[in-house]
């Protein structure tokens, strides 16, 4: 007898307990001669090395689900009309796909897979109050439907628990179908050596999604506080996501002798993970990946989720059907010293115990025939006409909606980027075009004629210290705190990361000037906290500010406007002049002409930088920025000492513009590479 095709119907937008499963699944139905498909639809974002590896295990159909009529089971999928496929889908757009499947195979049967406690809540995706409220009665309606037709599947009792008391679903055991895995035997000799092993590393493997995935910003605490009494300690990150900036901030802020011991891996394979499983001694985590390590013999401690404190539910043994749920219980520090202070035969007594426990509940064998064996075939769609009617409406507006952007100023020039010489004549174009009214309002405010808040703030700048002497302050790594105190009565300008030098010195900035959109998005929280002095920008930056940080601050800003070369330009009334190639510290140097400064010293400007730079010592660039910072280099066909000729060029034309105004621009870093301005000895200017 032909056995019946498996269909799963997800994104494959990125590395989930999800997209693991489907993978386990895919393979054990392989192995045991059942067909299956995973059905993708292919105007959403996949990720790459998810989508091989299962390419390499099953057929892999991406769709265009735009709309009902334009979709055919038969020549898309290839699905006959008399064939009974089981439709295994996670999501109400994946729901949306299979009822489809459904309408023209009649025998068809759909599992909806609830692997999460807010997977079946369809308000959960709104923020607008009118539209939380009409999807919840909408989803009421819809997942009672499918409860009554026998076509939901639950993680474990949380999530049915929750959708039950939220839309008043039946909660019954045989509803609640565990996350399907080959469970292996115990191995005494493998836990006796994993214990053996005299570096302890804590693991945890997620997707940097916060709050969602906010224990592991908690843990990070937990585990510096643990460092200090227990040397041996090692934390290991595996996974990337949208949060991976507060995170590369989160490790920077950390004791070096901290930091060396804190090692983040970005997005492994699901295939490569054994590595990493067969490092550590202890797990901590939420859903597939407690299971995965409990498989490989490492006591596994699920935690709570939606929350920045790390708190869990015990040892995986005690609730095997709990692998994680929203909060937590049990503060992690006090179950980590547990673990930390078990003898050998306790650990492995431990790691038995979570075999024990698991085997009845996740093998894959029992967990699959359940599936195989679910019946729900003869039902009907559970959408009504003007449920279809709706659907079909938002997917035209979200359709138009998307048009929209894709005609978008910003998308149109992107697009041009494949036809390079067409590129550069409309930028070059558009950007004349911008130029003209900039000029026309910055001679009106050098003459008086547009006079708003912030350019008069700016006006009574301009030449506030002429005659005076002052410090630039870069960061590059010869900058030292002494230096800085020596330098404390003295009129200074700071930039970028400068605060990070903060508690090693009492001198602060009269100044502070900062030019990196990107830079401000990722970091302007951490900014604003540290800065108090008067910051200069330019109106691009400006608007990347959130107004709860403009509240309050002296936040100044100059009009940019964009040339191709550089030019040495300090009246910043009228507008700033920028480059995409240009520098801080020309902007920091332009200013410092602007407000009459006739003694300009430039400290701690290395010129040493490479595609992240160097910056002083004890402070490294995060990930994020030096990922950005290669991006651009790529991207215009930039090598990797392009920040160092850049600087050189900028600084040379201020040289030049000094020495026709009777401006004195000295240099006094330690060493470096940065030779535009005369050398003078710090230590002789200030003693």
């Amino acid at each position: 007898m032909e056995k019946e095709r498996f269909v799963l119907i997800s994104y494959l937008s990125n590395y989930g307990g999800i997209e693991t499963l489907m993978l386990r699944m895919v393979k054990w139905l392989a192995e045991n001669g059942y067909p299956s498909m995973i059905v993708t639809d292919r105007e959403r974002k996949t990720d790459p090395d998810l989508f091989r590896e299962l390419e390499r295990e099953s057929v892999i159909k991406k769709i265009a689900f735009r709309g009902y009529q334009e979709f055919s089971a038969k020549q898309d999928l290839g699905i006959g009309e008399e064939e009974a496929p089981k439709l295994m889908v996670f999501s109400y757009p994946g729901y949306l796909i299979a009822d489809e499947i459904r309408r023209q195979t009649e025998k068809s049967q759909i599992i909806f897979y609830d692997p999460h406690q807010y997977g079946l809540i369809l308000e959960f995706s709104f923020h607008n109050r009118f539209l939380k409220k009409a999807a919840h009665i909408w989803g009421k309606r819809l997942a009672r439907r499918m409860d009554r037709q026998h076509e939901i599947a639950y993680m474990d009792g949380l999530c049915m628990e929750r959708t039950a008391r939220t839309y008043g679903c039946a909660s019954r055991p045989d509803l609640v179908v565990p996350l399907a895995m080959q469970i292996h035997a115990f191995d005494r000799k493998q836990a006796e050596a994993r214990y053996e092993r005299k570096a302890f590393h804590i693991l945890t493997v997620a997707r940097m999604e916060f709050p969602f995935k906010g224990y592991v910003i908690g843990l990070i605490g937990i585990f510096e506080q643990l460092c200090r009494r227990y040397p041996g300690l090692h934390l290991d990150l595996v996974g990337d996501g949208s949060n991976h900036r507060q995170l590369a901030n989160r490790i920077r802020h950390l004791d070096p002798d901290i930091q060396k011991r804190v090692h983040w891996h970005g997005t492994v394979p699901y295939r490569d993970l054994d590595a990493y499983f067969e490092k550590a001694k202890l797990y901590i985590g939420m859903g597939t990946t407690v299971l995965d390590a409990a498989n490989h013999g490492i006591i596994s401690l699920p935690v709570g989720s939606y929350t920045y404190h790390c708190k869990g539910y015990g040892f995986l043994q005690e609730d095997a059907m709990n692998l994680g749920g929203i909060g937590g219980k049990t503060p992690m520090e006090g179950l980590i010293r547990q673990v930390l202070g078990f003898s050998e035969e306790e650990y492995c007594d431990c790691v038995k115990k979570q075999f024990d426990a698991m085997a009845p509940l996740y093998e894959i064998d029992a967990v699959m025939h359940r599936l195989l064996t679910w019946n729900n075939r003869g039902h009907a769609s559970i959408l009504g006409r003007w449920e279809r009617m709706a659907i079909r409406l938002g997917r035209w507006a979200y359709r138009k909606k998307e048009a929209v952007k894709a005609c978008s100023p910003r998308r149109c020039l992107e697009s041009l980027k494949r036809h390079p010489r067409l590129f550069r004549l409309v930028h070059r174009a558009g950007i004349t075009a911008l130029r003209i009214p900039v000029l026309i309002t910055g001679k009106m405010r050098a003459y008086g004629w547009i006079c708003d808040s912030n350019t008069a703030a700016l006006r009574a700048y301009q030449n506030s210290h002429l005659g005076e002497r002052c410090v630039l302050v870069a960061n590059g790594p010869s900058l030292l705190p002494e230096d800085l105190e020596k330098i404390k009565h003295e009129w200074t300008f700071g930039c970028n990361k400068i605060y990070h030098m903060f508690p090693r010195t009492s001198w602060r900035p009269d100044f502070y000037c900062v030019l990196d959109e990107r830079y401000v998005e990722r970091s302007q929280d951490e900014i604003f906290s540290n800065i108090q002095a008067p910051i200069f920008t330019n109106d691009v930056i400006y608007r990347a500010i959130r107004a709860e940080n403009k509240k309050g601050r002296k936040i100044l800003y100059s009009k940019q406007i964009r040339y191709e070369t550089f030019k040495a330009w300090p009246n910043l009334l009228e507008y700033t002049y920028a480059t995409n190639q240009g520098t801080v510290l020309s902007f920091v140097m332009a200013l410092a002409i602007y407000m009459g400064f006739q003694e300009i010293y430039v400290l701690g400007a290395d010129n040493t930088a490479t595609a992240a730079g160097n910056h002083f010592a004890g402070h490294a660039e995060d990930k994020g920025l030096e990922a950005i910072q290669k991006a651009r280099l790529k991207e215009n066909g930039w090598n990797e000492n392009h920040w160092r000729d850049q600087m050189e060029l900028e600084m040379e034309a201020f040289a030049r513009y000094a020495k026709n105004h009777g401006i004195s621009i000295c240099n006094v870093t330690r060493g470096g590479r940065l030779e535009a301005f005369e050398r003078k000895n710090f230590d002789e200017v200030f003693p």
